[in-house]
């Protein structure tokens, strides 16, 4: 079972409050209760996305992934949202990321080709599709987009699909009214453990904040020097090689 919890910190990250959610779990699925939930702040409101796995209506002993999404309301006692259908029919949907789209919340459903939209009740509608280089055919989103100035970053990772599966992380920018890709850094990791999952980024003027798990069984907050992180993952790039085989397969 996943349990949500959700804690208000204040700037210098002591705990203001908290709370934890009550969760519907469908006993038929592997994995109960919401996954990689990520939050965004835009136009004084906050949104989250997150997946969630549902029972196969036509195979009932399998289960797919889909996406979620609503307000996150932390008023209530339980996170409300609509499930998301997958836009090409696939079983598993995994990796959107959404971002402040003029007054709407936009989503970043593939980075190739970079494939922008908004959701409209259950689905997601795509409102254009962009040229982004081939190293985009290996990422998927994990951070939502933060905006700063006029472009907007995100957090996105690739797999090498070993044993374990290696998961390695870069920043992608995007320019905020075109919303066209304008450069991505180099590869790195967190901890340098084999499974890394970022679902957080908060950029500042002085440091850059990322939110992180180790793993799939902790939570870590990394905080940076702005710039020299981005003197460290923006010099010449030196990628990873990782496994482009499984461009369409859940991470």
């Amino acid at each position: 079972c996943t349990n949500n919890v959700w804690i208000l910190l204040n700037k210098d990250f002591t705990v203001s409050r908290q709370g934890v959610w009550n969760n519907e779990h469908n006993k038929m699925c592997r994995i109960r209760g919401l996954e990689d939930v990520k939050i965004l702040a835009h136009k004084g409101s906050l949104h989250f996305i997150c997946t969630r796995e549902t029972a196969n209506k036509n195979s009932p002993a399998n289960c797919g992934m889909l996406m979620a999404y609503g307000a996150y309301d932390i008023s209530g006692s339980s996170l409300q949202y609509s499930e998301v259908m997958s836009p090409t029919g696939r079983d598993c949907e995994k990796n959107w990321a959404l971002f402040p789209y003029g007054d709407d919340v936009g989503v970043v459903y593939e980075w190739y080709p970079l494939t922008i939209g908004k959701i409209d009740g259950t689905s997601f509608v795509a409102d254009k599709k962009l040229k982004s280089p081939p190293i985009c055919r290996l990422l998927r989103g994990s951070s939502n987009g933060c905006l700063w100035g006029d472009e907007i970053w995100f957090v996105c990772h690739a797999v090498e699909h070993s044993t374990p599966r290696c998961y390695y992380h870069c920043i992608v920018i995007l320019d905020a009214k075109t919303h066209g890709y304008k450069s991505h850094s180099k590869f790195f990791t967190f901890d340098r453990d084999k499974i890394e999952f970022c679902l957080g980024l908060v950029v500042e003027e002085d440091r850059i904040i990322m939110t992180y798990s180790n793993w799939d069984r902790s939570s870590q907050m990394g905080i940076y020097d702005r710039e020299k992180l981005l003197a460290d993952i923006f010099s010449p790039k030196k990628e990873v090689t990782v496994d482009s085989e499984k461009d369409h397969k859940c991470f």
